[in-house]
């Protein structure tokens, strides 16, 4: 029996699979590195430990200045006393205006200090953090780029290790340009859905176009076309 129903409009292009993210693992501080925690080719978890540099030259700023925190807020706790004393002697006209001002000064400065002290710990616990270098990701560790008992910096250009994710991956792929205004189309909706009911359906398959590799939907349209091959990238 004859019928009127949509049917699916399928458009073919060549592509390649990448990354979905890639990252290169690099210190945050300069330090010795003193051990890794990954074996090449683990799988990892966002926040797993990957490696540890050397913590020590990082413990002695935060007990510095978690005792300069402590001596600053003595130093308040001492002149507000004092300002109170001042302001009730004020009151009773026992004390020149002058004095008063002078120790709400001295206060001021004094929370002041205790403000950047407080900073200078939290820069130093940061710092400290620092130390431990976790993956950003889900993904794979590829080949260790530098071995412990080295000194790491921010500025490196290989980095520790790189990671990688590969689940979900991507596929980057091309269409000519004259397909461009059917894609947008489709993307607002304009009629263009499959069999099982979703939008925007791109498969991949092998070299020989025997196999299918794995289904997903499209994510990205690049915002230019190719001039020099007249097409469109796509993932």
């Amino acid at each position: 029996t004859a019928t009127r129903r949509d049917v699916p409009v399928w458009l073919e292009g060549l592509g390649t699979v990448v990354a979905w993210q890639q990252v290169t693992i690099r210190p945050q501080i300069e330090g010795r590195l003193d051990r890794v925690f990954f074996r090449e080719g683990q799988t990892v978890k966002q926040g797993d430990l990957l490696a540890e540099i050397d913590r020590r030259p990082f413990v002695a700023p935060l007990r510095q200045a978690q005792g300069s925190v402590a001596r600053d807020t003595a130093q308040v706790e001492a002149g507000k006393l004092n300002l109170d004393r001042y302001t009730q002697l004020r009151k009773r006209e026992l004390v020149a205006p002058q004095q008063l001002d002078d120790q709400k000064g001295q206060v001021g400065q004094a929370e002041g200090s205790l403000a950047t002290g407080k900073a200078a710990v939290q820069m130093a616990r940061l710092n400290l953090e620092y130390t431990r270098i976790r993956s950003p990701i889900d993904g794979v560790v590829g080949v260790r780029l530098i071995d412990p008992g080295n000194l790491v910096r921010p500025t490196d250009p290989t980095g520790i290790v790189i990671v990688t994710q590969l689940d979900p991956a991507a596929v980057v792929f091309t269409l000519p340009q004259d397909e461009l205004p059917k894609v947008l189309a489709a993307r607002r909706g304009a009629g263009a859905v499959d069999t099982s009911g979703e939008t925007m359906i791109v498969e991949a398959w092998s070299r020989d176009g025997l196999t299918r590799l794995g289904q997903g939907k499209l994510s990205v349209i690049d915002n230019q076309i190719n001039q020099a091959t007249a097409s469109i990238r796509l993932a």
